[in-house]
């Protein structure tokens, strides 16, 4: 059993977020004075953080919003100012973006900090309060075992994405510069204003319901 519809929105939700334009030149930034063996654990340690914590994200998620009092379309109306801000900054401030990660990706690999795969280089610079909220409203949608593989597969593909953009990084790096990432990373900044307007018109539409429904 398996969601198609739920795997395919989910999916192109999350790939805008996480974007080997970013993290490549982060990844390459961090690692610099890592020796191979240290490079491929960072990666692996990186990948597995991504796919507990989507997963964990999508499980929990509704059960939180419901704990708090939270009701899904004005988390969605929310959820979709934040990304949408995300978006316009991926849109308008490129350079200025991957700079500033660069820069503080140097700044902890100047720090000799070896166990970078959790924690920054994960969370918070390249899984951020975007990829966060879209999982927590696509949590929503969790209602069956095939909904539950439709998720599992997303994270394992964001996961292995993550994964192979940081082993094949070095190389990557020598083919990417200013204006191709500013080009890719203004693509994916258009599909992620699409994405935040989808959820800021699912969230209107379904408080419009609410009004609508006898009492």
């Amino acid at each position: 059993m398996f969601n198609h519809d739920l795997f395919i929105d989910f999916l192109l939700a999350l790939l805008a977020f996480v974007n080997p334009l970013y993290t490549v030149p982060v990844f390459v930034s961090m690692t610099k004075d890592f020796t191979n063996v240290e490079r491929r654990q960072t990666s692996v340690a990186a990948a597995a953080t991504m796919f507990c914590a989507l997963i964990v994200t999508v499980i929990v998620g509704d059960q939180l919003l419901t704990l708090l009092g939270i009701h899904l379309p004005s988390f969605k109306i929310a959820g979709g100012l934040i990304i949408l801000a995300l978006a316009f900054k991926m849109l308008f401030v490129v350079k200025d973006k991957v700079e500033k990660d660069v820069s503080s990706a140097k700044a902890i690999a100047a720090s000799k900090q070896k166990n970078i795969g959790v924690y920054p280089l994960t969370i918070p610079l390249l899984a951020g309060p975007g990829m966060f909220t879209t999982a927590i409203i696509f949590s929503s949608r969790l209602k069956t075992l095939a909904d539950l593989t439709a998720i599992l597969a997303v994270a394992v593909v964001i996961a292995a994405q993550y994964w192979i953009s940081m082993v094949f990084a070095s190389l990557s790096a020598r083919y990417l510069n200013e204006t191709t990432v500013q080009i890719g990373t203004s693509i994916l900044g258009i599909m992620l204003a699409a994405v935040s307007v989808e959820l800021m018109l699912s969230g209107v539409e379904e408080f419009v319901k609410t009004l609508t429904l006898p009492n």
